[in-house]
Order: structure tokens, then C-alpha cells, then sequence
């Protein structure tokens, strides 16, 4: 599968403040740390089968900036790794808490991802009017999550002195299962030799608390070539060749699904399109083959694809050549409790 670029514009409005972004990271500061370390607890909202339990979440990144008087900003972390040690998180060299200071954070997982800041804005308070993150994808089926926190050093003292980081995933998850119609005859035999999803969307404007907006007008396209595929209906049941599927259905974006930036789908212009290249039989000798197209619109139910939700999506094949779709089903990202001081949620 090819790499794709996604370049992320994560805008975190209680940032902390600044004259200047490249000023507050050269500035020493004024007030001697103390000698508490800083240290880290993190949590997820909504997991799915990627990262599931504590094992599959080693490592993160994480910014932080803190002001002491409210008229300039020094950095903590710098895009600084974070990984697991057990039930607690490590770091090196250790940064320590500066008394009556006032600190923001901002991680991402996962750490290996290609993320960096790529712009950040600063208004006239020294405020972080935006903070940009360029983010390469490399594949549909890699997570991405974000997390921030805001707290003075005494807040951080009635927490133990750790940060705690509640990650959330800021993708949809879409899974497309394709199937029979229900009025497709025994004995109809249609084999798929590839299956394209297009129409994604490559880049956006993430705003924390309010989501996403200024969507590119490029789209991706994922190309699952599925090799030997016949589906065939014999006595009411569905077959792979000879293999009995058991909800009826093969899914081209495998049993994870794909994650994608979320789009508003009463728009047009957000169009994300599935196409077939196929062969229909009737007797599974003789076959005719087709392209089929077909555009996932709004419904009642689902209006948009929303960051931390699961779409599931039926494509139902009939004999005319056509692709119809089932009301899709929306969930959570699977809920997982793990041990320690560490939780996945």
C-alpha cells in the first residue's frame, strides 16, 4: 500500500502563553526548578482492536510549555518520548516542576508516527492561538490519537505530581462488508477481483473541543486487490468458493477497518465513493464483467462520520449490477480496562 501524507493542523486553544514560539523555547527560566520530577498517567477514550489493551500502548510524545507570570513561556518537552516501564512511564533526562508556575501539555500516539510541529500561532495575551502538526500516514489501518492538560504546579502536587493524559482518537474507523441483496436468486455466483474506496480525505483542521474543519479537496484512494473471491449463494447461504460465511459478507477493509478523517456527508463535495470491479454468473461458468460505483451518502442515522465512532457499512450486490446499502451500524471504539496505574478506557 503506498504512503500517504496527511497533514494535520491540531489547533489546542488553552495552550499556554508566548511573545513568540521560537523566543519561549531559547529563554531559560528565571525561577530554579524544584526538585520534584514531572511525571506522566495517561488513559484512552474508546479503544478499538488496534490498541486494545495496556501492551498497546508503549509510547508517546509529549510537548509542554509553562508560564510564571504570565508574559512569557519556557519549554518543558519538546516532542519528547515517553515510554511504558511496567505500570508507571519514563522519560530522560527528568524535568522538574518550577514552583507557581502554570504548565499546558500536548501528546500524541503513536510516538513513531511521522508528527512534528510544523506552525504555531501566538496572540497578543502569549496565548497559543494554534499549534500544527504535520502527520504522515502509512496506511489506512494506523491510529492516531491526541492528548493535552492544563495545570499549576500546585494542581500537579494534589495529583501526585503527574500529568494525567487522556488520549482520544480523533479518526473514524469505516469497515465495508460486501454481500448478496436479498432478493439475489440461489445459485448467482459473482466474483470480485479488486475493490477501490476513494474519496478520503488526505488533510484538515483539528480544533480540540470542536473538531474538524477546513478539509483538503484531495482525496485517497485505497485499492484492495482480493484474489480467488466467489461469492455464491446456494440454498439461502452465502459462500466464499466453498467456505460459508456466516454473517454473509467479505469485507475489503479487513476485520479492522480503515481509519479515516471524518467527513461531513450531506456535503457533496465530501463524496467518498466504493467501486467493484466484478464478474456476475449464473451458472458459475459463464460470467460478464462489470464495474460497479456507488457513493456512501448521509442517512437518517449517520450524517457525518464522527472522530471515535465505528461505521460499519453493508454493500448488497444484485444481479442488475448494482450496489445498495444496508443503514449502517455506529459504535464505540471497543472499550478495554487494563491493570496498573496505567488505563486504557
Amino acid at each position: 500500500m503506498q504512503n500517504r501524507l496527511y497533514i494535520l493542523r491540531i489547533i489546542l486553544p488553552a495552550l499556554l502563553a508566548a511573545a513568540s514560539l521560537a523566543s519561549c523555547r531559547k529563554e531559560p527560566s528565571p525561577v530554579p526548578a524544584g526538585d520534584t520530577a514531572i511525571a506522566f498517567s495517561s488513559s484512552v477514550s474508546g479503544t478499538k482492536a488496534l490498541i486494545n489493551d495496556v501492551t498497546g500502548m508503549e509510547r508517546f510524545k509529549v510537548y509542554g510549555y509553562y508560564t510564571i507570570d504570565g508574559t512569557a513561556s519556557y519549554t518543558a518537552f519538546d516532542g519528547t518520548e515517553v515510554t511504558r516501564a511496567g505500570a508507571l512511564w519514563q522519560y530522560s533526562p527528568a524535568r522538574y516542576w518550577v514552583p507557581d508556575a502554570k504548565y499546558s501539555f500536548a501528546a500524541f500516539h503513536p510516538a513513531d508516527a511521522s508528527v512534528r510541529i510544523a506552525n504555531a500561532g501566538i496572540d497578543g495575551n502569549g496565548v497559543f492561538e494554534e499549534l500544527s502538526f504535520e502527520y504522515e500516514k502509512t496506511g489506512f489501518y494506523d491510529d492516531f490519537m491526541l492528548a493535552s492538560a492544563s495545570m499549576t504546579t500546585d494542581e500537579a502536587a494534589d495529583n501526585g505530581y503527574k500529568v494525567g493524559l487522556n488520549f482520544s482518537h480523533i479518526l473514524s474507523n469505516i469497515k465495508i462488508n460486501i454481500g448478496f441483496a436479498d432478493d439475489v436468486q440461489n445459485g448467482t455466483y459473482i466474483r470480485i477481483n479488486r475493490a477501490e474506496i476513494n474519496g478520503m480525505k488526505s488533510s484538515g483542521t483539528y480544533t480540540v473541543g470542536q473538531g474538524w474543519s477546513d478539509l483538503s479537496t484531495t482525496s485517497l484512494q485505497l485499492t484492495s486487490n482480493i484474489p480467488d473471491v466467489v461469492l455464491k449463494k446456494i440454498d439461502d447461504k452465502v459462500y466464499n468458493n466453498d467456505t460459508e460465511l456466516t454473517d454473509g459478507t467479505i469485507s475489503p477493509t479487513g476485520d479492522e477497518g480503515l481509519t479515516v478523517i471524518p467527513v461531513d456527508l450531506t456535503d457533496n463535495s465530501n463524496a467518498v465513493r466504493i467501486i467493484l470491479n466484478c464478474e456476475i454468473s449464473s451458472d458459475g461458468i459463464n460470467y460478464t464483467a462489470k464495474r460497479i460505483e456507488k457513493t456512501i451518502r448521509a442517512t437518517g442515522s449517520v450524517p457525518a462520520w464522527l472522530e471515535g465512532k465505528s461505521y460499519t457499512y453493508k454493500a448488497l450486490l444484485d444481479v442488475d449490477y448494482s450496489i445498495s446499502f444496508a443503514e449502517p451500524t455506529v459504535t464505540d471504539w471497543e472499550d478495554e480496562q487494563a491493570t496498573g496505574s496505567v488505563i486504557i478506557k
